[in-house]
């Protein structure tokens, strides 16, 4: 198998040259996020005060972190990953549906993903040492448009290193058609984790809205294990995890006390506290290897 140091090295650099443009240097995406917030002003779940300000500075640090450093690890692993299926497996690259239309192509992508999208979230809610993972993603008490990269890097290789990967390897579509996709489907990402009472009335038996995802945060038990579709509404439909009360705009966050939650808009404290953060699963883990009692509930 043929992967060098020097292919690593060229990855990790073309990589986080364009995270950086994508993300920390698209004032595209800084537009969408500001309509986002100002929308917020005028269809708030709750109010945007201070708390809420640290909470989306703090979000907004995990973005960072992962354009700089945990993102280019992931497209690492994904190109080592490629370089295995063809070494070793080039029979699953079936080339399923390059013959077709881009937006043919584009829609079978969304049906994939999305449902490879509903199943990796899934099981990290019912496999315990991957819950302590995602709870990190859920720890947030004041959702907004930055939520979306409150994510663990363990997290992130499990999702985007082994489940989504399998349709790019075994479809074939060009990688541009995926690239397309992921930068459409992002912003809806940032949609659907805002402060924004929007429910989609008839609509919402079809796509996920603000609401819809907002209960799949919650923190009240009647919400458990509920709404876990990112984009269409109709997995949870097929597998009876929807929870459809578009009246109801709950509390989110973790009923774990222990959790270390940010508090300061000091640079210091809230790199103390992501520290913290990133660490806390891996202590749960261990108890959960030694037999010791651990809250693997939202």
């Amino acid at each position: 198998m043929s992967f060098s140091w020097p292919e690593i090295v060229l990855t990790w650099q073309s990589t986080l040259s364009s995270e950086t443009t994508k993300w920390l240097l698209n004032w595209n995406l800084y537009a969408v996020v500001t309509i986002l917030i100002g929308l917020s002003l005028i269809f708030a779940v709750e109010r945007m005060n201070r708390d809420y300000s640290i909470s989306m500075l703090h979000d907004f640090i995990y973005g960072v972190i992962h354009t700089l450093i945990m993102v280019p690890a992931i497209m690492v692993v994904l190109v080592f990953q490629k370089t295995l299926i063809e070494k070793y497996l080039p029979g699953i690259q079936l080339n399923m549906i390059h013959q077709f239309s881009i937006p043919v192509q584009l829609f079978v992508a969304l049906l994939v993903n999305d449902f490879l999208g509903y199943l990796a979230h899934y099981l990290r809610h019912k496999i315990a040492p991957l819950w302590c993972f995602h709870m990190t993603h859920h720890s947030q008490k004041h959702l907004n448009p930055f939520t979306t990269k409150r994510t663990h890097i363990v997290e992130h290789l499990f999702s985007k290193g082994l489940i989504k990967p399998i349709p790019l390897a075994v479809m074939g579509s060009p990688l541009e058609v995926w690239m397309l996709y992921y930068w459409i489907t992002a912003f809806w990402d940032y949609f659907i984790h805002s402060n924004l009472k929007i429910s989609f009335g008839p609509l919402r038996w079809i796509f996920v809205s603000p609401q819809y995802h907002r209960i799949h945060h919650s923190s009240l038990a009647e919400h458990r294990d509920k709404n876990f579709a990112d984009k269409l509404v109709i997995w949870d439909v097929l597998f009876q995890t929807a929870y459809m009360n578009p009246r109801e705009y709950p509390p989110t966050g973790v009923t774990d006390t222990s959790y270390p939650s940010e508090h300061s808009l000091r640079p210091t404290s809230m790199l103390a506290t992501y520290a913290s953060q990133w660490w806390y699963p891996f202590r749960r883990v261990w108890r959960l290897i030694r037999n010791k009692p651990v809250n693997v509930v939202p």
